[in-house]
């Protein structure tokens, strides 16, 4: 797929900037986590409703680290294991909408499974190898950072439901920092109209709970300059 500049995602400057900043001591300190012990791998989780940019920034992580992207797809984390004897160093690993599995839920609330969740089950236990069950998370988990694994490895996950997810998932060293990627603010919503209209904002944002993909929407089916402005601002 095309490289995706970091400019190009519309979030906060200073999300941006912590981004940023944790893939540079990565890429930059691999000796610095040899001599002290520590695993070379980085864990970074996007959480916050759909549309909001999540994907847009996965590619933009691996475009500015010059990495390729694999993923796996949350129903199928039980085979995680095997799936990581094909994973590639000079990829990120990525695992996308990560709470729709119900391997990854909070063992807490598993005892109150959704209908769609019984259904996976039930999907799941149909597959082969029929290996499927809620220890299977103790397997995620040392596929991550257990002993096997690998070197060097970057893994992005995403999510909409961050309160879903079983706190051993994304305790600090497997997920080293959690990105909240929101709804449009006055400052993005600045800079989505100056790059796509050249034109700066000179009103007040009022819109309530608009993604980025709803505004590059509207940009597509022709929406001008006048209508953002008088549609998003007061």
């Amino acid at each position: 797929i095309p490289k995706r500049e970091m400019n190009s995602v519309f979030i906060p400057n200073e999300t941006k900037k912590e981004i940023l900043n944790a893939l540079d001591k990565f890429v930059n300190n691999e000796f610095f986590y040899k001599e002290k012990g520590i695993p070379y791998q980085l864990g970074i989780l996007l959480e916050r409703p759909p549309g909001t940019g999540k994907t847009s920034l996965v590619k933009a992580i691996a475009s500015y680290i010059n990495k390729n992207i694999s993923t796996i797809s949350p129903t199928h984390l039980y085979d995680l294991p095997r799936s990581l004897g094909s994973f590639k160093e000079s990829s990120i690993m990525v695992i996308e909408d990560i709470d729709t599995s119900i391997i990854t839920k909070d063992r807490k609330t598993k005892n109150v499974l959704s209908e769609e969740d019984i259904t996976q089950g039930k999907m799941l236990k149909e597959e082969e190898p029929p290996v499927f069950s809620f220890s299977s998370l103790s397997d995620v988990l040392n596929s991550i950072d257990g002993i096997l694994s690998i070197h060097g490895r970057v893994l992005v996950m995403t999510t909409n439901h961050y309160e879903k997810l079983d706190k051993a998932l994304i305790r600090p060293g497997r997920i080293d920092l959690v990105v909240h990627v929101g709804f449009v603010t006055q400052e993005t919503f600045n800079e989505f109209i100056l790059s796509f209209f050249n034109k700066k904002v000179e009103r007040q944002f009022t819109g309530k709970e608009i993604t980025i993909s709803e505004l590059q929407n509207k940009f597509l089916l022709g929406k001008n300059y006048n209508y953002f402005i008088e549609t998003y601002c007061e």
